[in-house]
């Protein structure tokens, strides 16, 4: 017993014993701590971006991290993507280590709360360790070079499309997917590796669906030449040719379903030079005068042929103020972005495609369909002929009997255009359209001066 009452006491004064020891080293260790935190020193065991700063002031951190960060920060970053690639210099290009940001955050550690808090805090965190990730600055532009990395990386998706063989057959080239640049997670990717040492990212992308698939092209039933309708042109115009092709493009691929109505004005948009139109021959009053967008006319008039040999409802149609060499009197389509365009209807139960195609010299309009409209041709008649006027303007500046043409002037005419068919009894005409080309007076300047010379036409005197 007495042994055993021995042996209690003994435990009880180790076990104070112990309890002093962990007082006077808790009571020390808080006192360090507490007296440290009054120097403008970073905790031992504090790093940024892997960098040791601890036990450096702020002026000190602020040299060490500058020249560990300089040369980590000046290697270059390679994006790629499916087509294509780019460098990436970050200081260069607008992205920057904020040191003082950083520095600061090193300081705050084991700074923050009350006293018994950022005893703890400094404790663990000095015996785990801990580091200040990397905080950037990013200029305007880097943001600028986003977004040409964007431009630069999207491919549009393509529609389904049909085209004609040289056999004459229909053929559907299928639909791609294009891709976008995911531009959030493309600007985190590069942050992620500024301090890596594999310096490439693989830009994320998303798809970018086609609006008229594979599976809506063949859901769409179209498989034949409903009609078709050719026009020629001059390739030495060099910029009218350029001006068919932008109006050409425009309305190639149009997709009409059953009854939906087709406005030239609104599928071309504006004839203007910012949407890459040129300066040619155009129309004009009944005269023909440089302009932008001049030639598209032949785009406009082809597919009117197209349309009335596939036995179409016309909604507009303007002829121009005079005859057109392209075609016959009457089978012409005038159009002026925004008030004079040329609309019809697909009035047929099916869906039809329009396509436009240049060769040569050749612009071809081809209507695809379900089924092909029943064999057809145009004829133009003249109606009528009107004369033009002769307009005299007495003139006291030109001397007598001198003559100055102003205005040639042009004849008038009555025009109907049949659509004649074949059929087992015969030829079976239908009149499809009446156009008048107003007769335009051919003026002239008569001198009336004072002295008398032979008649002559000054056109004439100076050849």
């Amino acid at each position: 017993m007495a042994l055993a009452s021995t042996y209690r006491r003994t435990g009880v004064r180790l076990t104070a014993l112990a309890l002093v020891v962990f007082f006077s080293c808790f009571l020390g260790m808080f006192l360090a701590f507490g007296f440290s935190e009054t120097a403008d020193l970073i905790l031992p065991g504090v790093t940024v971006a892997g960098i040791p700063v601890g036990g450096l002031g702020s002026r000190e951190a602020l040299n060490v991290v500058s020249t560990g960060l300089q040369s980590r920060m000046e290697r270059p970053i390679h994006v790629v993507w499916s087509g294509g690639g780019y460098f990436i210099y970050p200081l260069e290009d607008g992205i920057s280590a904020d040191v003082e940001a950083m520095v600061k955050e090193a300081l705050a550690v084991g700074r923050i709360g009350n006293a018994l808090q950022r005893w703890l805090d400094r404790y663990t965190r000095t015996i785990k360790g801990v580091d200040i990730p990397l905080m950037v600055q990013v200029s305007p532009r880097f943001d600028d070079l986003l977004r040409e990395l964007g431009h630069r990386i999207y491919e549009p998706a393509k529609d389904a499309r049909f085209r004609l063989s040289s056999n004459g057959t229909v053929r559907l080239i299928p639909s791609q997917e294009g891709q976008e640049a995911d531009l959030p997670a493309l600007r985190a990717a590069i942050m992620d590796v500024l301090l890596k040492p594999d310096r490439q990212v693989v830009a994320p992308t998303r798809p970018v669906q086609p609006r008229f698939t594979t599976s809506d092209a063949r859901a769409s039933g179209i498989k034949s030449v409903v009609a078709k309708a050719e026009t020629y042109f001059d390739t030495r115009d060099i910029n009218r040719v350029h001006n068919l092709k932008l109006a050409a493009d425009s309305v190639d691929g149009t997709l009409l379903a059953p009854r939906e109505v087709f406005s030239f004005n609104r599928k071309v948009g504006p004839r203007l030079a910012e949407y890459g139109y040129k300066e040619a021959p155009v129309v004009i009053n009944g005269e023909l005068v440089p302009d932008v967008g001049g030639g598209i006319c032949q785009v406009s008039t082809t597919l009117y042929n197209a349309v009335l040999l596939a036995d179409l409802e016309v909604r507009t149609r303007v002829p121009h103020s005079i005859p057109v060499p392209y075609v016959p009197l009457g089978l012409d389509a005038a159009v002026a972005y925004d008030y004079i365009d040329f609309r019809f209807v697909n009035s047929t139960d099916d869906y039809l495609y329009i396509h436009v195609s240049m060769d040569g010299d050749r612009l071809t309009v081809a209507l695809l369909g379900a089924k092909s409209a029943p064999s057809a041709r145009l004829v133009s008649r003249i109606d009528a002929v009107h004369e033009k006027p002769v307009q005299e303007i007495p003139d006291p500046d030109l001397p007598a009997g001198v003559i100055e043409v102003v205005q040639e002037g042009a004849q008038g005419y009555d025009v109907t255009v049949w659509r004649v068919r074949e059929t087992t009894t015969g030829e079976e005409w239908e009149a499809v359209s009446r156009s008048k080309y107003r007769e335009r007076p051919r003026i002239i300047r008569v001198g009336i001066g004072d002295k008398a010379t032979p008649s002559i036409r000054l056109e004439e005197a100076s050849q």
